[in-house]
């Protein structure tokens, strides 16, 4: 069990990593000029979505089913 809960916690910073690295891909598109800038400005805004997310998740409210908050935040995910 104690290795099932480290894996619960590693995904959480898994996510944060995965959330962190949109900021400069982001920036790159919207510096590159081969993309639409609205594609950069999608993957800075899906960025901060992830971290609220994966901070409302993990830290404010880790009780609740981890598909409740990416239903929740979906919308600043750009997921459906």
């Amino acid at each position: 069990m104690l290795f099932m809960h480290l894996h619960s916690k590693g995904n959480v910073v898994n996510s944060i990593f995965w959330g962190l690295w949109l900021f400069p891909l982001g920036m790159l598109v919207m510096r590159s000029g081969f993309l639409p800038r609205v594609f950069g400005m999608w993957l800075v805004g899906g960025g901060f979505g992830a971290i609220i997310a994966v901070s409302f998740r993990g830290t404010l409210r880790p009780a609740i089913p981890r598909h409740g908050v990416y239903d929740f935040a979906a919308p600043a995910l750009f997921r459906n």
